[in-house]
């Protein structure tokens, strides 16, 4: 078995950090069978399997709502009570789900601007101006149509 899997000395698989009293996830796929990764990690690895910017704006809408739902869960619920000792890293609890969400968003964010840059002028101007006509801001859409000159 590996050493980082034993008791009192996790550690990430991919930084090497140690995950004592930190967030971490076990990753599970079929060719590499099961990863213990810290959130930070887990969330570039789930950010970098996107394939196209709807996917990435899919996943940072679904994260934003579930972020939104815990901080009112938090606010309502402030004395969260004690994760008994040993089980630090592996507790799921509102406020360590909490910070997972925000590292996980954070990473689909910064994905999502590295896919922009990515793309060519045509395909980034083309989903600007989708976005745009999505929220209803139609006059930034024609102010992007202007500006691209389509």
């Amino acid at each position: 078995m590996n050493d980082s899997h034993s008791s009192g000395n996790k550690v990430c698989l991919k930084c090497g950090q140690g995950l004592s009293g930190l967030a971490s996830l076990m990753m599970v796929t079929p060719t590499s069978g099961a990863t213990l990764l810290c959130a930070r990690c887990a969330a570039e690895q789930h950010a970098n399997s996107f394939v196209s910017l709807e996917e990435a704006d899919h996943f940072i809408e679904e994260a934003t709502n579930l972020v939104e739902t815990l901080e009112k869960f938090i606010e309502n619920c402030p004395e969260m009570p004690a994760v008994p000792e040993g089980l630090d890293t592996v507790a799921m609890t509102p406020l360590s789900v909490y910070r997972t969400m925000q590292i996980h968003l954070a990473a689909f964010k910064s994905r999502r601007m590295e896919m922009l840059t990515e793309v060519g002028s045509r395909t980034r101007a083309e989903y600007e101006i989708k976005k745009a006509i999505e929220a209803e801001d139609y006059e930034l859409a024609a102010e992007l149509k202007k500006r691209y000159r389509f």
